[in-house]
């Protein structure tokens, strides 16, 4: 492989999608985005040492913590009961950036209005602190608005469902050059996928956002589901074998290792509630409007295991 036409190709992409205004670089996934904007930060204001982190909404944090400990850098963790904008009063002048998420990426609870974004931004603008948003693309948030802010970043990624990438959203103020982007696979799409609305009527009862947070707002590129009594793994495999859905179309918490379940009450807080891993599943809003009969066939499956498991019972 030419590695000098892979370097070049990158950062051709990269200037192609860029403005006067409004720069950005591609990666593979977003965990690779939130690393190299992170380390090349604290390698080139290096005189700037402190990070903060708001834990909440992305468990990518979770796999950067380690690496920021390693390296003896100093965070700042947001305290859950904590008023935000107390929080980024509070922070340490010297720190070099803010990582933070507006959405949980399971669920896709809205956490910060896109008001609230714009404050942190300019907050932390104001002090002369980098403020990396990771958020979902399916959002569609006013970035222009945002990186009139300069030491703003956003991050986004299509989450739970599509494609794994990210690509990254910044001024001329970001002068920290990447530190992996030409080293990565040139299999970049341009493309963002597109999310419809669909109306649950049948499985209403079991929505998470009825259950966990009837005044919170969601994206609308997924529902989630918490089955009481019930695996969601197993909707999930019955569903799959079906036909019904596709693999990369459906979610189930339980499906994961418990070293990994272990991490979520530390950015997902009502992943602590009995039984919601254990019940919850999470659907591609695509799928329900490439079968009609998802949401029937789902209370079919779901039917049925009650049935069975009333009966092994008595």
């Amino acid at each position: 492989m030419n590695h000098f036409e892979t370097a070049e190709h990158y950062f051709e992409l990269n200037q192609k999608h860029s403005t006067e205004f409004m720069k950005t670089r591609f990666y593979n996934t977003l965990q690779l985005a939130v690393y190299d904007v992170s380390f090349s930060l604290l390698q080139f204001l290096s005189h700037k040492p402190k990070i903060a982190i708001i834990r909440q909404g992305s468990s990518v944090f979770e796999s950067m913590i380690p690496i920021f400990l390693r390296q003896q850098t100093p965070i700042q963790f947001k305290n859950i009961n904590q008023n935000t904008n107390q929080y980024l009063t509070e922070i340490d002048k010297e720190t070099n950036f803010v990582l933070w998420s507006s959405e949980n990426e399971i669920t896709g609870e809205i956490i910060f209005s896109d008001a609230q974004c714009a404050e942190i931004h300019k907050n932390l603008s104001d002090k002369r602190i980098f403020s990396i948003q990771i958020a979902n693309a399916s959002r569609s948030l006013n970035k222009i608005e945002i990186l009139k802010n300069n030491y703003a970043v956003v991050i986004e990624s299509e989450g739970l469902f599509g494609s794994s990438q990210a690509q990254i959203f910044f001024t001329e103020k970001l002068k920290a050059p990447t530190l992996i982007g030409p080293f990565q696979k040139n299999n970049f799409s341009t493309n963002q996928k597109v999310t419809k609305n669909y109306d649950i009527q049948i499985l209403s009862q079991h929505l998470y956002e009825k259950l966990f947070g009837p005044t919170v707002k969601y994206l609308n590129d997924r529902q989630c589901f918490v089955f009481k009594k019930c695996s969601g793994e197993m909707i999930l495999q019955m569903l799959i074998e079906k036909k019904s859905v596709s693999a990369g179309q459906i979610f189930s918490a339980s499906a994961l290792p418990t070293w990994t379940l272990d991490t979520f009450k530390n950015w997902w807080p009502e992943s602590e509630k009995p039984d919601l891993l254990l019940g919850f599943l999470a659907i591609d809003i695509s799928a329900f409007v490439a079968n009609p009969q998802l949401e029937s066939e789902i209370s079919e499956i779901y039917q049925k295991i009650q049935t069975e498991t009333s009966w092994s019972v008595g």
